[in-house]
């Protein structure tokens, strides 16, 4: 029987992560709930700070691998591990390692896909270019080790497999890789963006006519290439500046006002008026997509929004993200909108018919494909969770 959940995380545990991974509805369920927080285990050298830091008599924050380790082996068979470390990368197999040894269950979870990812075909040389032109040897050497590890059965170091499989549709199913055998109980779920839905769906709809949204995503600061070692594929300089030629170029044409639905680990009030006094949101994303007339995005996952709430979707690359190698993501994501992106560095022009047309095929094959597969149960996820941690 299961008495404690312990979720492990590689990045500073914040306030919308207390929301975003159910501690609460765990609880109501009886469940202890531990979260530990091994941003420093796997990046000592870096100094990242957490949006909104929050704390609760759960949270564990480890620094070395050794009390790590040692703590995992005090865990007994009262206790579930849920991680999201996909095993592929080899700086995870020792955690791995550590959980096997253990008396303690895990699961794993996954249930976002990239969606720039998925599907898309990168000839070789394009590859190349993009991955050791943008990133230090150090790094790349560490992907040809991954490349080497991941083709050696888990078994064989002595992994032992996950009890459940949580993944949001099949396409992130088959996209992460989790040790996995006969025993292991796939159990599908769907996107955490889709709780949201959930719980704003029985709320007054509150309507900003005439308006638009930029799914920002905080291309020249995101914490994310750091924690890969990669270059930010974009410089700030010539980034912002182009999106507010855009956006002046919107607001003229369809005479409305863009708004700013900030990246939830951005830190504007640290930088510069970037977006030119525009109305910039910080972790209200869901409401400003719910009543706007478009959004306007590269490849965001905040996207999610605007297919459940079917909103009008422009697609948006510049020069930089071209030039290395990342505009591609975007052209996968537009394409299963039957879009392609506009390079808003070139002389703009928008079709606007075009633009503002919302295929529902599409939208409904991009449901199903990535946010709730047909046949999910229309709970939050972390309540079909702790129903089949019930079960054990």
């Amino acid at each position: 029987m299961i008495k404690k959940v312990i979720i492990c995380i590689e990045s500073p545990f914040n306030k919308r992560d207390y929301k975003r991974f159910g501690i609460e509805v765990l609880k109501q369920n009886g469940f202890a709930v531990e979260v530990w927080d091994l941003t420093r285990v796997f990046y000592p050298e870096l100094d990242l700070t957490p949006r909104e830091p929050f704390e609760f008599p759960g949270l564990r924050i480890f620094k070395e691998k050794n009390a790590v380790r040692k703590t995992v082996l005090r865990l007994t068979s009262e206790d579930m591990i849920i991680t999201w470390f996909d095993y592929l990368y080899f700086k995870f197999y020792w955690l791995y390692r550590a959980i096997s040894k253990s008396r303690a269950s895990y699961s794993a979870m996954q249930v976002n896909a990239p969606v720039g990812f998925c599907g898309i075909r990168e000839p070789v040389y394009s590859k190349l270019k993009r991955v050791f032109g943008r990133i230090p040897l150090k790094v790349c050497f560490r992907i040809l080790r991954d490349n080497l590890y991941k083709r050696i059965p888990y078994k064989f170091l002595g992994i032992k497999p996950a009890i459940y499989r949580f993944s949001g549709t099949d396409i992130s199913l088959g996209h992460y890789y989790f040790p996995s055998d006969k025993t292991t109980r796939i159990v599908f779920m769907h996107t955490f963006d889709y709780d949201l839905y959930l719980e704003k769906n029985n709320e007054n709809e509150v309507k900003i006519p005439e308006n638009a949204v930029f799914l920002d995503s905080y291309l020249p600061f995101h914490e994310d290439d750091y924690m890969v070692g990669a270059l930010h594929w974009v410089t700030a300089d010539n980034y912002y500046p182009n999106l507010c030629r855009f956006f002046d170029y919107v607001e003229k044409e369809q005479n409305i006002k863009v708004e700013i639905a900030a990246h939830p680990r951005s830190f504007y009030e640290k930088h510069p008026d970037y977006f030119n006094k525009r109305t910039l949101r910080m972790g209200k994303t869901i409401e400003s997509v719910r009543g706007i007339k478009f959004v306007i995005s590269h490849d965001s996952n905040a996207l999610n929004f605007a297919v459940i709430y079917q909103k009008p979707i422009i697609f948006i690359i510049t020069e930089e993200m071209v030039r290395n190698n990342v505009a591609g993501m975007v052209y996968n994501v537009a394409s299963w909108f039957g879009k392609e992106p506009i390079n808003i560095d070139k002389p703009l022009y928008v079709d606007w018919e075009k633009e503002l047309k919302v295929d529902k095929e599409r939208y409904e094959k991009f449901l199903i494909t990535f946010i709730k597969k047909k046949g999910t149960e229309n709970i939050t996820s972390w309540q079909i969770v702790a129903n089949k941690l019930k079960e054990l």
